[in-house]
């Protein structure tokens, strides 16, 4: 079945079609995003994000062949989507003159635009990958959110991407295929503020996080000029060999707008608010996912990142390194990233 098309310059990308799910049953709010082979985080992330208020989904589906998209076709508040395309094919700068020039940008950044503009356009929603869980504080939910977001008079409100970890790496051990994810494990995280609010469109950078110190501490990459570190740290960038840990997660998109990457988007965004998204990058499938990331190339620079990542679990395994810190604790929701300054505003 074809969806209704959408017009403008997002036209040329759209031929989503509907796999499954009651597009007139009636939300009050929606979650989109895109997936594929997610068996190991989808049975825990569907009724997570119930509980914070979400009543629609909807979701492209990458040609999973793990049983996420048979799972999904099961859940009645579950809206599925497929492309001709796939998620790493490469969008030329020709083909997107609206959008700032870029070598890297991917059919992903496509669709996570379509998804928007077809079911969450000029309404409250959340854009999240699932392996990302956001945390509010006791007796909050979505709709309560969309409260704050809307006295504050934003289109938007960053999350910031935290990285959960177990102690070591042995603690991740192999499992079956579809296997889930345990939210109730011994979790860790880095306690320290991660990205801060200046009264710019896009938060500064102030620790670039865990994965980013484990890639250093083990020597995978390194850390580059000390002055050059030093000036982009009080610019408020990331330092080089860094990733991305701020996104757009929260958002109400608007006819037009565009994503420049997963996480820049030219919205009015809150400077008062950052939310707290629980990144479960180390997770007991993580070797695989590595794997099938280097193998297909289909993330930034021919997936460098996955690269890096897979370096280090090679030599974390020599001696079942250790994830932690000195400034390591343990996950207890949202008012431990708030003592440690990684949440505000709420």
């Amino acid at each position: 079945m074809q969806l209704a098309p959408i017009e403008g310059p997002l036209q040329k990308f759209d031929d989503l079609s509907l796999i499954s799910g009651d597009l007139a049953r009636p939300s009050s709010f929606t979650l989109t995003g895109l997936i594929r082979n997610e068996m190991h985080f989808l049975p825990a992330f569907l009724p997570y994000y119930r509980g914070l208020g979400v009543d629609r989904f909807v979701f492209i589906d990458d040609q999973s062949d793990d049983g996420s998209r048979a799972f999904l076709q099961a859940q009645n508040d579950v809206v599925v989507l497929k492309s001709g395309r796939r998620f790493g094919d490469k969008v030329p700068s020709v083909d997107v003159p609206w959008l700032p020039p870029s070598d890297n940008r991917r059919m992903q950044i496509m669709w996570r635009m379509l998804i928007q503009e077809k079911f969450a356009c000029d309404t409250w929603a959340l854009h999240v990958d699932v392996d990302e869980f956001l945390d509010l504080p006791d007796g909050m939910n979505v709709q309560k959110l969309v409260n704050v977001a809307e006295a504050e008079g934003v289109e938007m409100l960053w999350a910031v991407m935290i990285e959960l970890y177990p102690e070591r790496l042995n603690d991740l051990p192999a499992t079956q295929k579809n296997e889930v994810i345990d939210l109730n494990a011994d979790w860790f995280f880095d306690a320290r503020q991660h990205i801060g609010l200046s009264g710019r469109p896009i938060p500064r950078m102030v620790y670039s996080g865990s994965r980013s110190r484990l890639l250093f501490q083990y020597d995978v990459k390194r850390r580059g000029n000390w002055l050059k570190r030093n000036i982009r740290r009080k610019m408020g960038l990331k330092p080089p060999g860094a990733h991305a840990i701020r996104k757009p997660s929260f958002l109400r998109w608007r006819k037009g707008a565009y994503m420049e990457s997963p996480h820049a988007v030219d919205l009015i965004a809150s400077q008062k608010v950052i939310l707290p998204l629980r990144h479960f990058k180390f997770n007991a499938h993580m070797h695989a996912r590595v794997n099938a990331a280097i193998k297909g190339g289909a993330y930034h620079n021919q997936s460098s990142d996955y690269k890096a990542l897979a370096d280090l679990f090679e030599k974390m395994s020599r001696d079942n390194g250790a994830f932690g810190c000195k400034f390591s604790r343990p996950y207890r929701g949202y008012e431990g990233f708030k003592a440690a300054r990684i949440a505000c505003g709420l």
